[in-house]
């Protein structure tokens, strides 16, 4: 969301809106209901029961921090799955951004499916 210049179809913004400006919003609100909000790299999580454990980086030999939610953000690249054509077909036709790519020109006004991975 933060490489994007213009989101042109978010709810609740009729003529769209930039891409760091949303992400500031999404803060804004989560902080508002009492989220703390970590910018510092986790290096080590424990998920294998309530509260979460965990370490920031440079203090994993110290107690953990603990909490009862975690969003884990990877960043902006894409996680391919190594499909046979996938590097034929990415961008066009494979990709990993249904919502970019439902914008694309060559998409526009066309039926398509979205599929979603887990692993």
């Amino acid at each position: 969301m933060f490489c994007k210049k213009l989101v042109e179809n978010f709810p609740g913004f009729p003529s769209g809106v930039l891409g760091p400006e949303l992400m500031d919003k999404f803060r804004e609100q989560s902080i508002r209901f009492g989220t703390s909000v970590i910018t510092e790299t986790v290096s080590k999580i424990d998920l294998s029961e309530r509260p979460f454990r965990y370490w920031r980086e440079g203090q994993e030999n110290e107690e953990p921090e603990t909490t009862d939610a975690v969003i884990i953000a990877t960043g902006a690249s894409a996680k391919r799955l190594n499909l046979k054509g996938e590097d034929t077909y990415w961008q066009s036709g494979i990709s990993a951004c249904a919502v970019c790519d439902g914008a694309v020109p060559i998409f526009r006004y066309v039926e398509y499916s979205t599929w979603f991975f887990v692993h």
